[in-house]
């Protein structure tokens, strides 16, 4: 009963994988804490997580994950994580595992391929992607390293990435 809640609430949220906290008192002998921690949507370099909110959090240590890597300057998160939800939407059942924004976006999919997509009509870009893909996908070559540069105004520039 000398515990204070609201300080004990205060120093749980501190910890960067935590979500959300909520302390109360049951009787006067009894604390019931209920913790939700960030879940892991994408990694941030190696410094940090993404969580499915757009959450940046920097943990004190490694976790594990096979998400995917995201680069992205810190105060650029949330948009950036919008947009790679929504690129997953269009690319699925195929999965990004690198997403890439300087001043261009680049994806790389689990099949090795690469799209660059420039700093402007990415959704469109996007979609034409899909569109040749479709028809060029039986070539191993392209399907397993294809580099596709769709910056272009009238279609885009196919190449190939090193064995």
């Amino acid at each position: 009963y000398l515990i204070n809640i609201s300080q004990l609430k205060v120093k749980l949220e501190e910890y960067p994988w935590i979500k959300e906290v909520s302390v109360n008192r049951i009787f006067w002998n009894n604390i019931a804490v209920n913790v939700k921690n960030h879940d892991i949507s994408m990694r941030w370099g190696k410094d940090g997580y993404i969580s499915s909110n757009g959450t940046l959090f920097k943990p004190d240590f490694s976790i594990i994950s096979n998400k995917p890597i995201a680069i992205v300057e810190e105060d650029k998160i949330k948009q950036f994580y919008l947009d790679f939800t929504y690129y997953q939407s269009i690319l699925h059942p195929v999965k990004i595992i690198q997403f890439e924004r300087s001043n261009i976006d680049q994806l790389t999919l689990e099949n090795n391929i690469k799209i660059i997509l420039g700093y402007q009509k990415q959704n469109e870009r996007l979609e034409l992607f899909i569109k040749s893909y479709e028809s060029l996908k039986n070539n191993k070559k392209i399907r397993t390293r294809g580099i596709f540069d769709m910056r272009y105004p009238k279609g885009f520039a196919l190449s190939y990435s090193r064995i």
